[in-house]
């Protein structure tokens, strides 16, 4: 209905109305509709955002308030006469029948008894056209404007040239003259060209190259249309290098693409760096006691068990390596807060250090005040690098492989085996340390039921001075070489990572891209950028990890080494004053009318770069239409709170002289 045409329709009071409304969690979508003749067509559009407190209301809630303000909103259309409500919500129906509401469905009800109406439910799949209307506009995907560059601008450029007109006046007047050794000539249309073999082993006899020659002022914009444009793909130097010397030349033509190809900020947000190497390992300082730093994860969802539990909460302790497990149903930082003091803190005493990433259960307010309470240190990784908890993460595919060997095969019983994993991992010998969790913490070792017919081995002791001396002395011993030996197995390790790694040597205010971790729903991984930025160093937190802030705005971050990479900056074609290199484009709701740089510049003819060619080759021929439009812009539909149309910014590329008014994907019209 919303890119219908004709779109709106005078309404007609002979006619029944059609209300149709939605709520979003920010924002309230209406659309007064008649049935005609020739179909169902919208008599007015309307939406509003919620304020901070109606954004709190449950999902029903926001749906019936999405009515009432509807039916206040087009009050005039429908008061006194009988009309259809659509709405995806079925409990509306409910909630007109309640027999004691809420004060505020209550005072509601009584909003709605003036109207006469029908409420018919329709599906969420199908109710796109107010649901639109109750969400923010997607932005349609912004395109590069890439330049055109034509026969006469190409002969007017090669006159100002300095060094070009020179040769073009030499041949004028009859002479010959050459540029690097090959022969120049004016072609048909008088531009500046040169004739010369191709330098590769494999060319043919007779393969003679006749290319136009760039003066310094175009070589921006012939780049630029041999390595953005659609149909030249965003190769690296050499691809693109090779793709323009068969049909331009100048001088210093490799340094120029190799530069102009580093610095391209759509490449740089795609491909990785070749060769490119880790920080080097850093490793935590020693403990000298049990439980002195726990680390703590939470692994699922799990298939939900016969009990209810879905996830399991895992402790592991770097000093024994011992570990708790507990199912739990939910991840709530209730719930983790609950057992940890039970499981952690009741049976083994306080920790002095707790290691987590930075799942908002973990950083919830209510574990910072547990921590607080309980006087322990919260540390936590950064974000999307779980080897910085190395031990759990590493505990974790020990667990979940000894379970994998038991549970049932409809897998709803893991909770019920998850006690007997725990005791057959704190009983067995951990490499690290060349002793078991379990006589680590306790000084002795378990009588296993495997071993029942074994004679138990007897140690009498006179009184219980003589065995806790002796347990002291055990336990000293144990705890000085297992923390030895889980020294000497993490340097060991570190010297075996780092032979690969290298410093992290940035440094404050260099730029640096982030690589992305976590890719948006309903998007494909393999489709959307590797890395995101460019953000600017602001902090060096410690010798791998740095505090960065986006460019553009938002909140700083801190980050690991291994996720950033260096921005190129000192570049021939980057303005020093300019945050961004790239050319400016519109960053709105409308789709620019742009244009593409042929191959040969003696030709007059246009490109159209984006997917549908004929419709933008054709707005180009209409700029002057399009831009006398696109001067007065109307809003179809108007956010009350928030929504606003403009024309994009005020500087614009050259080129991007022309503006034509489309549907964005959020499905609110653009101006």
């Amino acid at each position: 209905m919303l890119m219908s045409a004709p779109v709106l329709r005078y309404p007609d009071f002979r006619r029944p109305f059609i209300l149709a409304t939605d709520a979003s969690k920010v924002a309230a979508g209406a659309i007064l509709s008649q049935r005609f003749d020739d179909g169902e067509h919208p008599v007015a559009f309307a939406s509003r955002q919620f304020n901070d407190v109606e954004q709190k209301y449950g999902a029903t809630e926001r749906e019936c308030l999405a009515v009432v303000w509807a039916a206040r909103h087009f009050r005039c259309y429908l008061y006194g006469r009988k009309f259809e409500l659509i709405t995806d919500c079925q409990a509306l129906k409910w909630l007109m029948t309640v027999r004691d509401p809420s004060s505020r469905l209550a005072r509601w009800n009584l909003l709605l008894q003036e109207y006469e109406f029908d409420i018919r439910h329709k599906s969420g799949r199908v109710h796109t056209n107010a649901d639109a209307l109750s969400r923010a506009a997607t932005v349609c995907a912004v395109q590069e404007f890439v330049p055109v560059i034509d026969s006469v601008e190409l002969m007017r450029e090669q006159r100002q040239d300095e060094t070009l007109i020179k040769v073009i006046t030499d041949l004028e007047r009859g002479s010959s003259a050459k540029i690097g050794g090959n022969e120049c000539f004016l072609n048909q249309y008088g531009a500046l060209c040169v004739r010369s073999r191709p330098s590769r082993t494999n060319r043919r006899e007779d393969d003679i190259w006749e290319r136009q020659v760039v003066p310094t002022t175009l070589v921006r914009k012939v780049i630029q249309a041999f390595h953005d444009a659609p149909f030249s793909g965003h190769f690296g130097k050499r691809k693109t290098r090779k793709r323009i010397e068969r049909h331009d030349f100048w001088r210093q033509m490799g340094r120029d693409v190799g530069a102009y190809c580093k610095q391209c900020h759509s490449c740089a947000e795609r491909k990785t760096p070749k060769g490119r190497k880790r920080a080097p390992m850093q490793v935590f300082g020693d403990v000298g006691r049990p439980f002195e730093r726990t680390a703590m994860d939470i692994i699922g969802p799990l298939p939900v068990t016969t009990a209810g539990n879905r996830y399991m909460l895992v402790f592991v302790d770097h000093l024994t390596r011992f570990a708790e497990v507990m199912p739990i149903p939910n991840q709530k930082a209730e719930t983790v807060a609950k057992h940890f003091v039970e499981g952690v803190v009741l049976r083994h005493g306080v920790p002095r250090q707790l290691l987590t990433d930075q799942g908002t259960n973990f950083l919830s307010k209510l574990m910072k005040d547990v921590c607080k309470l309980l006087n322990i240190n919260k540390i936590q990784t950064t974000p999307y690098h779980p080897q910085s908890n190395g031990a759990v993460e590493r505990f974790n595919q020990t667990l979940t492989n000894l379970l994998s060997h038991y549970v049932a095969h409809d897998q709803r019983d893991w909770d019920e085996w998850v006690p007997f994993a725990m005791f057959a991992y704190n009983t067995a010998v951990h490499d690290s340390s060349d002793e078991s969790p379990f006589y680590l913490l306790y000084g002795r070792d378990p009588d296993l039921p495997s071993a029942v017919l074994e004679e138990p081995r007897r140690v009498v002791y006179s009184c219980m001075e003589d065995y806790r001396e002796e347990l002291t002395a055990r336990m000293r011993i144990s705890h000085d070489i297992a923390s030895a030996a889980l020294r000497a197995a993490a340097e060991k390790r570190k010297g075996h990572y780092d032979k690969r790694s290298r410093d992290a040597s940035y440094r404050v205010g260099d730029r640096v891209y982030l690589e992305v971790k976590h890719t948006d729903k309903g998007l494909v991984k393999k489709l959307s950028p590797k890395w995101t930025g460019p953000y600017r160093v602001v902090e060096k937190t410690s010798p791998v990890t740095f505090k960065i802030k986006n460019m553009q705005g938002g909140n700083a971050c801190h980050v690991h080494a291994n996720r950033l990479k260096m921005a190129t900056s000192n570049d021939p074609f980057v303005d020093d004053e300019s945050e961004n290199p790239q050319i400016p484009v519109v960053q709105s709701s409308t789709i620019e009318a742009e244009t593409v740089g042929v191959r040969n510049f003696g030709s007059d003819i246009a490109l159209a770069s984006g997917p549908d060619a004929l419709q933008k080759c054709l707005a180009a021929l209409v700029a002057e239409e399009l831009c006398m439009a696109a001067s007065s812009p109307q809003c179809h539909v108007g956010h009350e709170a928030s929504h606003n149309c403009h024309d994009g910014p005020a500087n614009q590329h050259p080129l991007s002289t022309c503006r034509y008014p489309l549907r964005s994907r959020g499905g609110v019209p653009s101006d």
